[in-house]
């Protein structure tokens, strides 16, 4: 879910899109602080959906039933290598795959990655869908 947020600029939840940048912040300690690049920041950085629940139950010990999570670190801070290249590759999925073959001669972890990108892009236009129904100045921030 970060590393699709980080590759497509824009937080779950908030139309305004993900501040965080590395250049910004190596000078200047109080964004540090504030983005929560060594440790958790005071606000949230990031709203993902809800992984253990998406928004289905009231009772969920995670979100309490509002359907998204708060990530209080800085996403570029969290997130591994691995995610932002498996979003890199999902933009030419299935179109061009990596290996000779059809889906089946593609490694197992490859077509795994491919299908949680699929699953987190959902999320994001989902969510986005959601927001943009609802109108100016009644979003979830």
């Amino acid at each position: 879910m970060i590393g699709m947020a980080i590759s497509y600029g824009e937080s779950f939840f908030e139309p305004i899109g993900l501040p965080q940048r590395c250049s910004a912040c190596r000078q200047r300690d109080d964004l540090r602080r504030e983005w929560g690049c060594e440790e958790k920041s005071a606000n949230a950085q990031l709203w993902i959906p809800c992984l253990h629940c998406h928004g289905e139950s009231h009772e969920c010990s995670n979100c309490h039933g509002s359907g998204r999570e708060a990530i209080h670190r800085c996403p570029n801070a969290i997130v591994e290598q691995w995610a932002i290249d498996a979003v890199l590759m999902y933009r030419y999925w299935p179109d061009a795959l990596p290996f000779s073959g059809g889906m089946l001669e593609q490694p197992h972890r490859y077509v795994r990655a491919m299908m949680l990108c699929d699953f987190a892009k959902v999320e994001l236009e989902t969510v986005k869908r959601k927001r943009e129904e609802k109108g100016p100045g009644n979003g979830d921030a």
